[in-house]
């Protein structure tokens, strides 16, 4: 079975998320997010998932709920 990599899950991520500046890579996903400030909050756009297995993207919170997450193996900078 062929995972998906990092550059095939960030050009998924750039559907849902236009303004990529990182990623945190998990076992199980890539969680890509915008840019951060002090003052983020957070939103409906501020992160975006893409399963490894599948390339199937969610929302973080789906990630944590319906896939229970992954062990955090880096965070990423663009």
């Amino acid at each position: 079975m062929t995972m998906v990599t990092l550059e095939e899950a960030r050009q998924i991520a750039a559907v849902w998320l236009k303004d990529i500046s990182g990623c945190t890579e998990f076992t199980t996903a890539y969680a890509f997010y915008n840019p951060r400030t002090e003052n983020s909050i957070g939103g409906p756009d501020a992160s975006v998932v893409v399963m490894k297995e599948t390339g199937k993207r969610c929302g973080f919170t789906e990630f944590i709920m319906k896939y229970g997450g992954g062990k955090m193996i880096r965070e990423i900078k663009f």
